[in-house]
């Protein structure tokens, strides 16, 4: 879709969606409802292409054969697997590559001993990534950074599955918290929080004068050593 086409198609998209949201107030699909009526207003055709993204990294028809290639995939351990911190910027030249990744999955790396998954034992080698768990206040300037998983987390892996689990988590973690910071270097005046100490973590209890200080819905602030 040219630039020109969306500045024609925005208004419209917009105006739709108030009538989408009214008609379906719970469903997550309005805005894509609203977008779609739009751009049949204005007879826009699509083609569409699943293969230059990745979403869920158990799908066959995304665009993870480009992505494994660059991981190694090949249900061994891969020294030369990209560092967590790299991950997402491992193209490499390559000529074929994916351009986005849709998280709207869940996803989880549980690195624990299997005898140790039963308990609370070694709870800090289980990473996981999902939007909900990302504090509301994330870009307020005193909150610290996500704390990042260890750069050899997508090295230790030796299945597919857990390769591409990994590197969803170390490229939205590390994104995300660039963005913060570049975010802060801007608005914040004076001095902002750089720390990394934010981690995403199964919380149910949240509640009271420590909410949004030393836990948050679905995270939990690590403690200074």
């Amino acid at each position: 879709m040219h630039i020109n086409d969306m500045r024609r198609l925005i208004p419209l998209w917009e105006n739709f969606m108030s009538g989408c949201r009214k008609a379906l107030p719970k469903d997550i699909l309005a805005d894509m409802y609203a977008f779609s009526l739009a751009a049949i207003e204005l007879d826009l055709p699509h083609r569409s292409f699943d293969h230059y993204m990745i979403s869920n990294v158990k799908s066959n028809v995304e665009g993870w054969k480009w992505i494994d290639t660059l991981l190694g995939n090949s249900n061994d351990v891969v020294s030369e697997s990209p560092l967590c911190s790299k991950a997402y910027r491992i193209s490499g030249g390559a000529k074929n590559y994916v351009s986005l990744l849709h998280y709207a999955q869940y996803y989880k790396l549980d690195s624990r001993s299997r005898e140790h998954r039963a308990s609370t034992k070694d709870k800090d080698l289980l990473w996981f990534f999902h939007k909900a768990y990302v504090p509301p206040n994330i870009f307020s300037c005193e909150v610290p950074l996500l704390t990042p998983p260890p750069e050899d987390l997508i090295q230790r892996q030796n299945t597919t599955l857990a390769k591409r689990s990994s590197f969803c988590i170390c490229t939205l973690i590390h994104s995300l918290n660039q963005a913060v910071l570049a975010w802060r270097k801007k608005h914040c005046s004076g001095s902002y929080n750089s720390d990394h100490r934010i981690r995403l973590d199964y919380l149910k209890n949240c509640q009271g004068p420590e909410a949004g200080k030393s836990c948050f819905p679905g995270a939990r602030l690590i403690k200074d050593e």
